[in-house]
């Protein structure tokens, strides 16, 4: 898999946020949509090594618990 770069995480970042549920949504569709971030932060984390969590999970909208 190619290295994927800040650019890259900025727009998978924006993707996620655009795609988070309201909070008024069904609660399934939120824990799905938490598990799909953590699965692309793995991901991530994966393909390069100097992928900041942290900014990631802001920039999402992500309550990192």
């Amino acid at each position: 898999m190619a290295k994927l770069e800040q650019r890259h995480f900025k727009l998978i970042a924006q993707t996620l946020k655009d795609s988070k549920p309201a909070p008024h949504w069904d609660a399934n569709k939120m824990a799905q949509w938490e598990s799909m971030v953590r699965e692309f932060m793995v991901v991530c984390k994966s393909v390069n090594p100097k992928f900041k969590r942290d900014l990631f999970t802001r920039a999402c909208d992500y309550a990192d618990v």
